[in-house]
């Protein structure tokens, strides 16, 4: 009887936790364009289909509709400048993108 041999194809767990990672930021991503957009209701149907993802893999990862908004709205908030840091003036925001 003849038998095969099956070698088992080279598993890396950082390359799987970076794809993971990445198309967590991407889901995240998507959920803040969505919400800015205002164009329609806001559906996980919405954000998978806008990051390549299903249903199931969004909530898979969040855990809940809500969860997502959370992360999101967080997420969002940390890319916020401090009120202090903030341009005083039209000119000095002018100024701080001229000088970018």
């Amino acid at each position: 009887m003849l038998s095969v041999v099956n070698p088992k194809r080279a598993y890396s767990m950082d390359v799987r936790g970076k794809q993971a990672a990445d198309t967590r930021q991407r889901i995240v991503e998507a959920t803040q364009e969505l919400f800015a957009a205002k164009t329609s209701e806001f559906t996980l149907e919405h954000v998978a289909s806008a990051t390549g993802t299903s249903v199931r893999t969004v909530l898979r990862m969040f855990g809940s509709k809500e969860a997502l908004i959370l992360e999101a709205m967080g997420s969002f908030r940390a890319t916020v400048p401090a009120r202090d840091e903030l341009p005083r003036s039209v000119g000095e925001a002018v100024a701080r993108l001229v000088d970018d």
